[in-house]
């Protein structure tokens, strides 16, 4: 327990200990899966170094490909022009001469051979110089790809080590109050919906993309990242410009004159919307009949004295809600600290005992921390709705970074690349998860209580929880998965069809919509006082979806890497994976699981088949 320590000073923390502590984690981390890959550092930057050369060498080749043939495309245009002279001076020699004739002769002459000069030049000088360029430039970029594809083995053991788990046990390193799963498996699930009662089905409109569970001392929390569907409407407008013309009199003259008017017609029709949101759930039965949702204040936009004027405008209204409160024998009674009240603003909470046993004085003054910190996080940017024993923080830093901890964020060629990739990710990675966490661990109770039973059911119908389910099947290339006609994002849903030890068989719906141009006529009065019909195009949307089947293994011993390259190399496995999941045997690797699209029913023979494939046995 003691490598645990409670968080006390969650901003303060990260700026003075866990900041400079994880960036060296982070480093070291990075140097021993070097030498753990045995890369030659010094030879990969001569190849990258040829590589930046030789891309400068192509560039210069490319300027002087590109002005040849940019002056060819002039002589031909002056050729042109040249022979169209000729051909205006024959047509005016023949016609009638409205050009003295000697220069409509010398005209002819000098357009026509000099169209012809020009045609030699292009033809003997300027052709075969862009030949020889062109050739010369196709065999720089065969040189660059050799150059290039040589880099990659150089660095290939290093970025097969990669692996989407490495961010979370950087964290835990740095952090071991926050303790993460290899994967959210099924007992957990269970676990956070029986005894916190988290809903694990949330309904068609969702689809997880991203799942990362782990716990703090028991209390256990979800990284998510969801795609959201609504369907609602659109509106589409069309125009119509009509004329007319009226007689007016001007000056007692009468004068015809044109107007011309523009009709604009709208439509509203259906239309599905699609966002994807990333949060943080956390479980703890602190508080347990306590309810209250908050959103950022004005903090991020004042700074300390603002910030003080807006307390001491607003405080007055926290007695009066509290008075108004008392009459109507609701439990709110606003807190002797105004500031904290009116910038983290709870104000619907349910509960009055439990609110202020969770919001203690030290942690009214961290969540003020947070709230009003820039430097090290981000300040006032989320929301947080408790539910009962359910917590939600959604903060808008983390809507805008990748937090599934992909190896394709660092992957590349150049270890000097990789390098700063890795180092600068993982800290970020730190830095937004961290502060996502911040306003839970601002409260001393919540890592101070822990749940009285932990411990979780021996058998399962399945391995993972249908947040992993989702989570994998959303890796997947989505034209594997959603219908042919479906032009539209999908929704990815699954559920458990079998189960065979340490394998889950998934049925997977895509659902989508397929579209169709339509046009509506809307039927417009004009200024000349006719009717007219204006069309206003739009968009119809169709649901369509369909059914796949996906395998889902979980190996804890599995060695990616070795699996990945011996898949590659061994045709034997390759047929062997064909036989049990057909044509689209590609899988799809994260951590210590593998994923399969499927064509058939599989069998537990099918299953020590596979675990051989995974270990690599005979």
């Amino acid at each position: 327990m003691d490598d645990k320590q409670i968080i006390f000073e969650p901003v303060n923390q990260y700026e003075k200990v866990y900041k400079d502590q994880h960036s060296e984690n982070v480093k070291n981390y990075f140097e021993e899966l070097v030498k753990r890959a045995g890369v030659n550092e010094e030879v990969n930057a001569q190849t990258v170094q040829a590589i930046n050369l030789q891309k400068k060498k192509i560039g210069e080749i490319e300027s002087k490909l590109g002005k040849k043939r940019g002056l060819k495309t002039f002589l031909i245009v002056l050729i042109v022009l040249l022979f169209l002279a000729a051909g205006f001076f024959i047509y005016d020699l023949i016609q009638g001469q409205a050009f003295p004739p000697i220069v409509g002769i010398l005209t002819i002459i000098f357009g026509i051979g000099g169209a012809i000069a020009l045609i030699f030049v292009i033809v003997k000088k300027i052709n075969p110089k862009i030949k020889n360029f062109q050739a010369l430039l196709n065999k720089e970029r065969e040189l660059l790809e050799t150059l290039i594809s040589t880099a990659w083995s150089q660095v290939r053991a290093l970025n097969d080590l990669f692996d989407w788990s490495m961010p979370g046990e950087l964290i835990e390193k740095t952090v071991p109050l926050l303790d993460f799963d290899p994967y959210f498996n099924a007992q957990r699930a269970d676990y956070m919906a029986n005894k916190y009662g988290l809903d694990e089905n949330l309904g068609i409109d969702y689809s997880i993309e991203f799942v990362q569970s782990g716990q703090i001392f028991g209390n256990p929390f979800l990284l998510l990242r969801t795609l959201n569907h609504n369907l609602a409407t659109k509106v589409y407008t069309g125009t119509l410009t009509i004329t007319w013309t009226e007689t007016i009199r001007v000056n007692n003259k009468t004068q015809v004159v044109t107007r011309t008017q523009t009709l604009t017609a709208s439509v509203t029709k259906p239309c599905p919307y699609y966002r994807d949101e990333n949060y943080v759930v956390y479980c703890n039965d602190a508080a347990p009949n306590l309810s209250f949702s908050r959103k950022p204040s004005k903090a991020n936009s004042l700074n300390d004295k603002e910030i003080e004027r807006y307390v001491r405008r607003n405080e007055d209204d926290l007695i009066k809600m509290t008075q108004k409160a008392i009459k109507k024998g609701q439990s709110f009674q606003a807190m002797s600290n105004a500031e904290f009240e009116l910038l983290f603003g709870a104000l619907d909470r349910d509960k009055e005992i439990e609110y202020r046993l969770l919001f203690t004085p030290l942690a009214q003054r961290e969540i003020l921390n947070v709230i009003k910190d820039k430097k090290s996080g981000f300040g006032d940017d989320f929301n947080f709705v408790k539910r009962k024993q359910v917590n939600y923080i959604i903060p808008e830093h983390l809507q805008s970074f990748d937090m599934d901890g992909s190896p394709d964020n660092y992957i590349h060629y150049d270890l000097k690349t990789i390098r700063i990739n890795f180092n600068k990710y993982n800290n970020d990675y730190f830095r937004h998860f961290y502060f996502a966490m911040a306003p839970l661990l601002a409260i001393p109770l919540y890592q101070q209580h822990k749940p009285l039973e932990y411990i979780y059911k021996d058998v399962y119908p399945q391995k993972l929880a249908s947040y992993e389910h989702e989570a994998h099947v959303n890796a997947f290339d989505i034209n594997q998965l959603r219908h042919p006609d479906s032009r539209t994002r999908n929704v990815l849903k699954t559920k458990v069809i079998g189960h065979d030890e340490n394998l889950d068989q998934i049925e997977v719906t895509a659902y989508g919509y397929q579209t169709f141009e339509r046009t509506d006529y809307i039927m417009m009065h004009g200024g000349d006082g006719r009717t007219h019909r204006v069309p206003v195009n739009w968009v119809e949307y169709i649901p369509v979806n369909k059914q796949s089947q996906v395998y889902i293994k979980v190996d804890d011993e599995l060695d990616r890497p070795k699996f990945n390259n011996s898949i590659k190399t061994s045709e034997g496995w390759v047929n062997n994976l064909e036989r049990l999941f057909g044509d689209q045997s590609s899988p799809v690797v994260r951590g210590k699981t593998i994923s399969f699209l499927g064509e058939r029913s599989f069998s537990h023979d099918d299953n020590i088949l596979l675990d051989k494939i995974i270990k690599l046995k005979d």
